[in-house]
């Protein structure tokens, strides 16, 4: 068969099967040229089309499954899989908080390697009703557009079992570690916090260059000690609710994240 015609198949094929799970991720979103919103750019980004090549097939494929979705290919897992540990480990709803940004020093081995930081909290109140979410949806929003921290390695802890807080900030400082409590704080509607319960864990920030040497298989390999500190950005906030599977996306600002309530 000539390679043409090879082609031919091989995209009516991944049109059927690959488009199909490219429009369940983007299903809040209509086929059209219309580009004007994150989403809808991130989605043609995604779709393969009829007149498309073998090589701009592959990159929307690499874009879908390495930038938009990278978790497409696999289930969430705690250490079990995502419904065997929900049979066994019951819990509050939790809200995640990622954020992006990028290394303060870049070495020749870490050159544009992206820097991330997480935070969560859990939701003590557990009102699962449409205003409830979109109250909490507007409240994220409004705190964190233009929120970022300071990420490093200094390891702070904030554990009030009480409000739902078991924080494990990696930061580049107190005041750092203070600004996140505080900002999730506010949306959580609480009241005062105990800073006795912030805890310092940091470990020595003088380390050595080099960490030492590492041989396995015969191989020996020299092993740095690599500080990566900076600024990170909010990205956007999901929601995770007990027995409900596929999170809320609450907040985005990537143009990535399905059906989100508030975008900016």
């Amino acid at each position: 068969m000539p390679i043409s015609a090879r082609w031919h198949a091989q995209k009516q094929f991944l049109r059927k099967v690959y488009n199909r799970q490219v429009n369940e991720w983007f299903r809040d979103v209509t086929n059209d040229d219309d580009l004007s919103t994150p989403r809808k750019a991130a989605k043609s980004a995604c779709l393969i089309t009829s007149e498309d090549s073998q090589n701009l097939a592959l990159i929307k494929m690499t874009t879908f499954f390495k930038l938009v979705n990278p978790n497409a290919e696999f289930p969430i897992i705690y250490g079990l899989p995502d419904t065997a540990f929900r049979d066994v480990v019951k819990f509050k709803p939790q809200v995640r908080l990622y954020f992006r940004g990028y290394t303060d020093r870049q070495t020749t081995d870490e050159i544009a390697k992206k820097l991330e930081g997480q935070v969560s909290f859990r939701l003590m109140d557990e009102n699962y009703s449409t205003s409830a979410i979109n109250s909490l949806a507007l409240k994220v929003k409004n705190k964190f557009r233009n929120f970022f921290y300071q990420r490093g390695d200094a390891l702070y802890t904030y554990t009030d079992q009480r409000r739902g807080y078991h924080f494990q900030l990696y930061v580049g400082g107190e005041i750092a570690a203070k600004k996140v409590i505080e900002a999730v704080n506010d949306v959580a509607a609480n009241t005062t916090l105990d800073w006795t319960l912030l805890k310092n864990h940091s470990r020595n920030q003088d380390l050595p260059k080099i960490k030492g040497k590492l041989t396995v298989m015969g191989e020996t390999r020299t092993i740095k000690n690599v500080t990566r500190s900076g600024r990170v950005y909010f990205a956007y906030a999901e929601l995770f609710i007990p027995d409900w599977g596929e999170p809320i996306t609450l907040v985005d600002g990537t143009g990535t994240r399905p059906r989100a309530i508030e975008v900016f």
